[in-house]
């Protein structure tokens, strides 16, 4: 596997599902960059469906923030 900035991973991610939603979507993040190794594909598709089911089971007045940090 090879290693990738997450962050840039979540912006990717978010940016698509702007293009698809008028929802409000930030991302808060304190941490830079946090390298991860996993299987880009795969990964990605788990936050598109994260960020999709916040669109779908949360009203539609409600931001939706994707938070990044680390556990130490």
């Amino acid at each position: 596997m090879k290693s990738y900035v997450l962050n840039n991973l979540v912006e990717e991610v978010v940016i698509i599902a702007k293009k698809y939603s008028d929802r409000t979507i930030t991302i808060e993040s304190e941490i830079s960059p946090l390298e991860i190794k996993a299987d880009y594909s795969r990964f990605k598709q788990v936050l598109l469906n994260l960020i999709d089911n916040a669109i779908k089971y949360s009203d539609v007045d409600t931001p939706i923030i994707f938070k990044l940090d680390r556990l130490q």
